[in-house]
């Protein structure tokens, strides 16, 4: 009998939830019995819901954010640096393919046909194109044409701060979110500093060309890459299918040598149906 006490006593210290589940069946009400049980039993939310260790919905510390701005600060100065450098794009090797993009996006915003499509450069003329205008309504004040056919420095000018913009917000906002999803901001800037790896890319900054807008599709094509890893266990439903199909079908309307990052999102889709999600939206993103 003293034995049985002792075990007893052990059991209520080892297992209490499965003695009053027990004694809950034993008592009719079922409910309350099975209830405690299956209380044990279940998983936390958070571990079975949260892979990394910081929640999206956090916001990142002052410290985090810091780390996230070193290297969109060190792409802006090195831009600037090297724009200067440089010289006016009318100068040597400058013109080359700066005027090309120029005159294309300008033809497009005319809604002409154009003839540079050796890239095939599309992606980058339809950016000309739609920036010409607040370039005109900032600096011109006449007929678009006229006044970029007078002056084309200045336009070229504020279409290569317009594609260093657009990599600025870009680098920002992909930091954070990889940030957020990994929980180290560490990781974070490794991300981003894959911008200066390239030294095609680096070259590139101070050029209206299709290097910084290749670079910037490519970021967003790793964010997706992110985004969906942090999703993983929420079913096909949580894999980025037509995201993947717009970065990929602007990168190859851009330049074909953005071909083989096509490849990525077969490996990361899971089911045939997104398999033709992908390709139905990057080949009517590359047609249009």
């Amino acid at each position: 009998m003293h034995r049985e006490g002792a075990r007893r006593n052990e059991s209520d210290e080892i297992y209490p939830h499965l003695l009053e589940s027990e004694r809950g069946i034993r008592s009719g009400n079922i409910r309350s019995g099975l209830g405690r049980f299956v209380e044990v039993k279940r998983p936390e939310p958070e571990a079975r819901t949260r892979i990394f260790s910081l929640s999206i919905a956090q916001r990142p510390s002052p410290v985090q954010l810091g780390l996230i701005l070193i290297v969109p600060l060190l792409v802006v100065t090195w831009s600037v640096a090297l724009r200067q450098m440089s010289g006016p794009f009318w100068l040597g090797h400058n013109s080359d393919p700066s005027y090309s993009y120029l005159m294309n996006s300008l033809a497009l915003s005319q809604l002409q046909p154009t003839v540079h499509a050796d890239h095939p450069g599309a992606t980058l003329q339809l950016f000309g194109a739609i920036l010409l205008y607040p370039i005109e309504f900032v600096t011109g004040g006449g007929d678009l044409v006229d006044d970029v056919l007078k002056q084309p420095e200045v336009f070229l000018t504020w279409l290569q701060r317009g594609l260093i913009a657009l990599l600025l917000v870009t680098l920002v906002v992909g930091g954070l979110l990889v940030c957020k999803w990994t929980g180290d901001p560490v990781v974070a800037v490794l991300f981003q500093f894959g911008t200066f790896l390239s030294s095609n890319c680096r070259g590139s900054l101070s050029e209206v060309s299709p290097e910084p807008l290749l670079l910037i599709l490519a970021i967003w094509l790793a964010v997706l890459v992110f985004y969906q890893v942090a999703n993983t266990g929420k079913g096909a439903r949580a894999e980025p299918a037509w995201q993947y199909g717009l970065v990929i079908g602007l990168g190859l309307a851009l330049k074909v040598n953005f071909a083989p990052l096509a490849l990525l999102p077969l490996f990361m889709l899971s089911a045939f149906r997104r398999w033709m999600v992908f390709i139905g939206v990057s080949l009517l993103t590359f047609l249009m």
